[in-house]
């Protein structure tokens, strides 16, 4: 028999019964002037309350131990890619230096390997300096300087670099860059970082093509456009290039090889800077990424 209760509030009344059962109590007047009192029985409803309570207890504690566990990757990585650089610099550094005694020596059956050995140890120091970059932008400690960046200058100077790069593949390169364009407010070490990189995997990406870069300003933004007439992406792999580790598909990563880390920073670091990056592409017709920054950035450390 339930209870008997009387309520002094408008509220129902929860009541938990000694055999665990819930009730919710509330009361009528009516018209005569009487009490009307109504038992529902929520114990089913408490239930899932309890349940859901837990649920969600459960899940802090989830989130809480994945962010140190990325706390602590991150850390790690960082920790690791420190102690990697040294003896690649000092490798790189022999290298170098036992190829132009090589050529000075006139052994020219020497400078194929060496020049591998040399090819290979950069190609990891990139993998070393991409997961740095990484572990910092993930653990927060990556800032972005920004300074005055005359713009024009700051593309020739990349021309310089990337003309090389195009001429590898028998590839064509075209810049255009008004005169009078002006400035950006920037890190130029990071705006280089990300332009070079999609210029370079557009010159890695195309064969005997055109890779053109076009610099504008349209609406307080500062746009870098990379275009290139290479493989092209499909709309099904397009959500994968920003991913960290991740190319296109496996055929490109064999063929082409590549970290799968340089367009994932790129984006962080123009995000960084309060700009993005954005792509259009079709397969066998090429591909355009576009980078942009505010020339006046509210930027966000």
């Amino acid at each position: 028999m339930a209870p008997s209760v009387h309520l002094s509030q408008s509220a129902p009344l929860e009541l938990k019964l000694s055999d665990g059962r819930w009730l919710s109590i509330s009361e009528r007047r009516t018209q005569e002037g009487g009490v009307v009192g109504i038992y529902a029985d929520i114990t089913t409803l408490k239930q899932r309350e309890e349940e859901l309570s837990c649920l969600v207890d459960s899940l802090a504690v989830a989130r809480d131990e994945a962010q140190e566990a990325n706390h602590a990757k991150s850390r790690f990585l960082a920790t690791m890619s420190h102690e990697l650089r040294t003896p690649l610099n000092a490798i790189l550094g022999i290298g170098d230096m036992m190829r132009e005694e090589a050529e000075e020596a006139g052994l020219d059956d020497l400078l194929d390997p060496l020049g591998r050995i040399n090819r290979a140890g950069r190609h990891l120091l990139q993998l070393v300096d991409d997961v740095l970059d990484l572990s910092k932008i993930e653990a927060g400690r990556l800032e972005v300087q920004i300074e005055d960046l005359p713009l024009r200058s700051f593309v020739a100077d990349i021309e310089t670099t990337v003309r090389l790069l195009a001429a590898r593949n028998g590839n064509r390169f075209v810049c255009d860059c008004p005169a009078d364009i002006g400035n950006v407010q920037a890190d130029p070490t990071r705006l280089r970082q990300v332009v070079l990189n999609l210029l370079g995997n557009a010159c890695k990406f195309t064969e005997r093509g055109e890779v053109r870069l076009d610099v504008s300003c349209d609406a307080g933004r500062i746009k870098f456009a990379v275009a290139d007439t290479g493989i092209g992406i499909s709309e099904e792999q397009l959500p994968k290039l920003f991913a960290e580790f991740t190319q296109a598909d496996a055929s490109t990563t064999r063929r082409y090889g590549g970290t799968g880390l340089g367009l994932a920073i790129s984006r962080r670091l123009c995000r960084m800077m309060g700009g993005d990056i954005g792509v259009v592409s079709k397969p066998g017709i090429g591909s355009t990424f576009t980078a942009w920054l505010p020339a006046r950035p509210d930027v966000r450390r």
